[in-house]
């Protein structure tokens, strides 16, 4: 693999070394293994419409069900980062971006309260 940069050619990587065409630059190689996991679901459903977004629907006995989740909640935080002006899809992919098993925090609003909920990825619903 050869790495370029505007100035013409920065390193050849030939197997596991690497050269460099410039006299005082530093190349750090980094490779990462990719593996498939299997991700959870919580059970939760979102009111696309609302932004942060509310929870409209529950699946019955769901991760989300245990968790003491209810309808009309907003979610307004995922593992303690701010949802920010995500819809249900932004805030959806942050929850299910963790495998089964994960316990993924959730800061909620219910009416004038703020929880903090944690809810468990599980397989199914």
């Amino acid at each position: 693999m050869v790495l370029a940069g505007g100035g013409g050619v920065l390193a050849v990587l030939d197997g596991s070394t690497a050269r460099c065409g410039a006299p005082n630059a530093k190349i750090a190689v980094q490779s990462v293994l990719l593996t498939v996991e299997s991700w959870g679901t919580t059970g939760l459903g979102f009111d696309w419409r609302v932004v942060p977004p509310r929870i409209a629907t529950i699946a019955p006995k769901s991760a989300a069900d245990d968790a003491g989740l209810a309808l009309g909640d907003v979610v307004t935080a995922v593992d303690d980062k701010p949802v920010g002006t995500l819809d249900g899809a932004g805030v959806n992919y942050l929850i299910m971006n963790h495998p089964i098993g994960a316990k993924v925090p959730l800061s909620i609003a219910r009416g004038t309260q703020k929880v903090r909920i944690v809810v468990e990825m599980r397989t199914g619903t």
